[in-house]
This record gives structure tokens, sequence and C-alpha cells, in this order.
């Protein structure tokens, strides 16, 4: 059994998904799996995949029959993996050929961690090329570690390494109620940045590519309306977390109003309620 499963959720993605496979099949880190979950595309995207798993057996392909939607076709991958440690990786995303050897190395450098997370290289067509560093983890998680980390938090953390054991029970949970393409990321990190169960790998580089999405219905901005739903939601699941890992008192407060306050990654209150005003309901 491999150490490490890489599960690649895509639709439609011909003109990247060569280039993500390329990518992972170079990685230093060998003893990996490689599970490509074709959501129905109707492209050549299929036969791209067959064509490098015929050269790489570590990779495999599932095929949807259907249409399943983006949160479907994840958990799609989480669950067909069957080893120790997990990575999620678009197929419009790249990361440094060491990357799941650093991951690695961190994940067992702290061995309380739950997910090892990289630093972020995020490019987007006509701007500026961003990076994003890790803060420094490790020790007894106390509110100001907990503050440095939901503030510099990164969505794309969402694709470090993960305990298999400790994500697919949270991502079963953050699914069921919170079906919805819009902040599920951060949604799934929230319990560990509580708990402070993360490692930090600065030298595992994600290369994280912003590019036009196909399927209007998966990335498809909802109407204000649902976005309000939606940020309650997150916020009480948030709540939950919260509760479940026994925060109260003055450190629950604190707590509670920085949520808030990241919860506007996701959903603005100031952009809801102008579309609403703009009459986009």
């Amino acid at each position: 059994m491999a150490l490490v499963t890489i599960g690649v959720p895509v639709y439609n993605g011909e003109g990247l998904i060569g280039q993500c496979l390329d990518c992972l099949t170079r990685q230093t880190c060998a003893d990996i799996e490689i599970i490509v979950s074709d959501n129905a595309s109707t492209d050549r995207t299929a036969a791209i995949v067959r064509d490098h798993a015929s050269r790489d057996a570590r990779i495999r392909l599932i095929s949807q029959p259907r249409n399943i939607g983006l949160m479907g076709n994840f958990s799609a991958v989480i669950e067909a993996a069957d080893t120790p440690y997990f990575i999620l990786r678009c197929h419009d995303d790249l990361s440094s050929d060491t990357y799941v050897e650093a991951l690695l190395a961190a994940m067992q450098h702290q061995p309380g961690a739950r997910i090892a997370v990289p630093a972020v290289h995020t490019f987007r067509e006509g701007r500026a090329p961003k990076m994003r560093m890790p803060p420094g983890t490790g020790g007894e998680p106390s509110l100001t570690s907990t503050v440095e980390l939901l503030l510099r938090s990164h969505q794309a953390w969402f694709c470090g390494l993960w305990d298999i054991e400790a994500v697919r029970p949270v991502f079963r949970r953050v699914w069921a109620k919170y079906d919805t393409p819009w902040g599920p990321d951060h949604l799934l990190l929230y319990p560990f940045l509580m708990s402070g169960q993360i490692a930090a790998a600065p030298d595992a580089i994600f290369i994280q590519r912003i590019t036009p999405k196909t399927g209007a219905g998966d990335y498809g901005k909802p109407p204000p309306r649902e976005r309000l739903a939606f940020r309650r939601s997150f916020l009480a699941m948030c709540s939950a977390f919260r509760q479940e890992q026994g925060i109260t008192g003055w450190h629950e407060t604190a707590l509670s109003a920085l949520t808030w306050h990241h919860a506007g990654r996701i959903y603005r209150m100031r952009d809801i309620l102008m579309d609403r005003i703009a009459g986009r309901l």
C-alpha cells in the first residue's frame, strides 16, 4: 500500500490535466498513488488520464457515469483513498517536485499535527504573483497562536497533506450540511486552526493558478439571499466546532468575533447588501 493518496477531481480539464499529472509523477516521494475522478467530462480528459496511467501504474481513473457535482467529486477521491495520508489536488494547480516529501517531513516533525500546510504562490492572469508563507507552528495552542493561524490561513491549505482519519469525518460532516463550493475549504480547515493541529512546511511550494472554470453551475456566484444563508450556516458550524473543543469564556467571545470577520473572506456583507440593493436577489 502507498503512503499518500493524491486525489484529483476533474471536469472538462483537457487543457491542464496532463500538466497536473506530469507534476505529480515527478514527485521526489515516489510512495504515492494518484486517483483521478472524472466527473462525466465531455472532452478528452478521460483519454488523457488513461494515456498517463498506461505509463505510470500509480495513476488510477474513476469515471463517474453522470456529473455528481463539485463537492460530490471531491468526496469521491477522499472516500477512495486507502492510505494514511491524503492530498487534494485541483487539476489546474501545480507544486514543487519536493511538495509531498516536504509536507511529510513537517507532519512527522510535529506528531500532534493532522495537516501539514505549504507556502502558496498564486498566479492570476493580469495580476502580479502573490506568495503567502505559512506561519510558525508547534507548541501548546493559545488565543494568540489561534488568532495568527486564522488571520494568516489560506484556502489552498485545503490542498496540504492530511491525516486521512482526521479529515474524512470532518469532510463528511461539512459536505452533508454545507453543499456549496463557496467556503467548504475554509470550513474544513477551521477545527484544525482552532486546535492548532497544523504543521508548517515552508519548503513545500503550492502553485495556485486562478483560471476560468468550466461549468457555471459549479462556480457561479450565488445570489445574495443564498450567500447570506451560506454565511449563517458557515458561522453556525464554526460555533459548533468551537463548542466541541471546549472553547469558552472570553476566548470564545474573541474567536467568535474574529470568525465573523473571517467569514467575510468568503461572504462579504457589503457585497451581499450591495447586490441586494442592485436587485440581484
